[in-house]
């Protein structure tokens, strides 16, 4: 069922599980034969799940996942290694915030395997109903359809402009938004939190172009390398950012309030023993990042 709900026939799903198409046929069917409605339907693109099948298929794999919780949780006694923790982030991920957890984690727990998903918001929201992800850390956007979520603030973030080593602009003590005007930038889509505050700065007149745009961060430093080429980067990608080398922050402060940063989880979810103390480990260095940094507060 589940197999089927993320696939677009049922030779792909049967090909994902692993067995004949004609035996998940005959599955399928006595499936929806014991449950008394309608589980799958044809498109012109192939087979897919009904409303009900979508339902049944996002409960089931909530169901499977809780099972292999429950399954680690009982192998910690047996063989601590297989500890493992899933975690989504947005597609410019906190960095800097998961490799101190996770570092912190380690000393204290010792062998923990860290799974790290990166994808779109929705994208992950999908993976986190279903159970395939354990929480989410990043932006919050909680939408109002998301009724199901928790989410849990750690400290405001804020954005800075952001160009390559040596840029012109690097050497200049103060900068106008009018010299900012005078660079194209490379920019994620229309929408996008970052592309908001690109447009807060240039709410006074006309914004300059913005000729690439990108969510991959190893574009965005690729382009501004080669070029002199602006961006918008929030302060906990700069910090990451900084440790590379590559790109510098401007002397410019941004109009924009900035996006809270924390955790989503679902309303129902009881966390692991391992998972919670990851949790803790994530509020610690955030509290950390907040007192070095200034980030504000929730």
């Amino acid at each position: 069922m589940i197999a089927i709900s993320e696939s677009r026939s049922f030779a792909e799903a049967a090909q994902v599980i692993g067995i004949s198409e004609a035996s998940l046929q005959r599955a399928a069917r006595q499936l929806e034969r014991s449950i008394g409605c309608q589980l799958y339907k044809h498109t012109a693109t192939g087979v897919t799940t009904t409303g009900a099948g979508t339902e049944f298929s996002k409960r089931m794999a909530l169901i499977a996942s809780q099972v292999e919780a429950a399954k680690d949780q009982i192998g910690v006694y047996e063989n601590p290694a297989e500890q493992c923790i899933t975690i989504g982030v947005l597609l410019l991920n906190p960095t800097i915030l998961l490799t101190g957890a996770i570092r912190e984690l380690g000393e204290r727990l010792g062998d923990v395997r860290v799974v790290v998903v990166s994808g779109s918001y929705e994208w992950l929201l999908k993976k986190l109903n279903s159970g395939q992800i354990d929480f989410m850390i990043g932006l919050l956007k909680r939408p109002d359809y998301a009724e199901a979520i928790v989410e849990e603030a750690l400290y405001r973030d804020s954005y800075c402009v952001v160009a390559r080593r040596g840029h012109p602009l690097m050497s200049q003590g103060r900068i106008s938004v009018d010299d900012l005007r005078c660079y194209d930038w490379v920019l994620p889509q229309r929408g996008s939190p970052r592309r908001l505050a690109f447009e807060q700065t240039f709410s006074d007149g006309a914004p300059p172009a913005a000729s690439i745009e990108t969510y991959s961060m190893s574009t965005m430093r690729i382009t501004m390398m080669d070029s002199d080429m602006l961006s918008v980067l929030s302060l906990t990608e700069m910090l990451s950012e900084a440790r590379i080398g590559l790109v510098s922050r401007l002397n410019f402060t941004v109009p924009d309030e900035g996006p809270l940063v924390g955790i989503t989880t679902r309303r129902d979810w009881q966390p692991s023993d391992v998972q919670a103390g990851f949790l803790d480990a994530i509020k610690r260095v955030s509290a950390r990042l907040q007192g070095e940094h200034g980030f504000g507060a929730p």
